[in-house]
This record gives C-alpha cells, sequence and structure tokens, in this order.
C-alpha cells in the first residue's frame, strides 16, 4: 500500500511502501536482504503476529479502563498469554480450536 501518492510531477511516492510476504514450508532459516529489488527491512517468524495481537488487545483493555481490578488485569494478563502461547504455535486458528473445545 503506498501511504501518499506522489505529489504533481514527482516520479515517486514521498511515503515509502511496505509488503508483506508469507512463506510456508522454507527449509532454511536465512532471510533474504532483498526481494524483488526491493530492500527486506522486517520480518517475523512463525504465527508471532497472531501472538502479538493477543497482547495488543489486553494491553488495550486496560489502556481503556476496561480492567481496573488488581484481580481482573491478572486474570486478563493469564488468558493473553494463554492466547499468545496457542496461536505462536498454530496461528488464528487457535481461536477457532479453543472455541469448538468449550
Amino acid at each position: 500500500m503506498q501511504v501518499e501518492t506522489p505529489e504533481v510531477g514527482a516520479k515517486k511516492a514521498t511515503t515509502p511502501r511496505y509488503d508483506t510476504i508469507v512463506i510456508r514450508g522454507a527449509l532454511g532459516k536465512t532471510v533474504p536482504r532483498e526481494f524483488d529489488g526491493g530492500e527486506v527491512v522486517s520480518w517475523s517468524r512463525g504465527h508471532d503476529l497472531a501472538a502479538m495481537d493477543a497482547l495488543e488487545s489486553f494491553v488495550t483493555a486496560v489502556a481503556d479502563g476496561e480492567l481496573d481490578d488488581l484481580e481482573e488485569i491478572q486474570t486478563g494478563a493469564g488468558r493473553a498469554l494463554e492466547l499468545m502461547r496457542r496461536r505462536n504455535a498454530i496461528g488464528w486458528d487457535a481461536d477457532t480450536r479453543q472455541e469448538t473445545k468449550q
């Protein structure tokens, strides 16, 4: 996604464009430094993005004042950690598998 379009007459966007590529089944652990003429500047292993979403949701709830009791915060933190670990292991599918268990 290009954040800002080029100014009239400009050949390039004024804001860098970042793309995400997900690779499944790679055998090595080497991250390429270039891809399709562009520089690789960031990457994530496994299901880290799915796992971190659980943490962000918990922190947002605390910041918004939804959890203000110490016991609520501790319980919420435990749930967030558990969800992060499940998502890290199996990705977004962790949510579906947990729902079917209950």
